[in-house]
């Protein structure tokens, strides 16, 4: 699926109707995806939280394993 341009990129909620926005200032991002390991469908879904250069989370694959993750951001040349 290819995303329109307009959509892509970095956003943060900045008001909701319901919360306020201590509620809301939460750099989180919530995931699914969807491919194929071994020749078999698989797909699932996750949140991860951002800390600076380092993320936080968990995901699960649909009727399978769940893990919590620490990832850091990898330096490019």
């Amino acid at each position: 699926m290819k995303m329109k341009p307009e959509y892509l990129g970095t956003w943060r909620l900045t008001e909701m109707s319901t919360w306020e926005r201590d509620f809301i200032d939460l750099e989180r991002l919530v995931f699914s995806f969807a491919g194929w390991d071994e020749g078999d469908d698989i797909s699932g879904r996750g949140w991860a939280v951002a800390q600076g250069n380092k993320r936080e989370g968990w995901f699960g694959f649909h009727l399978g394993d769940e893990s919590t993750f620490k990832a850091t951001r990898k330096k490019t040349a």
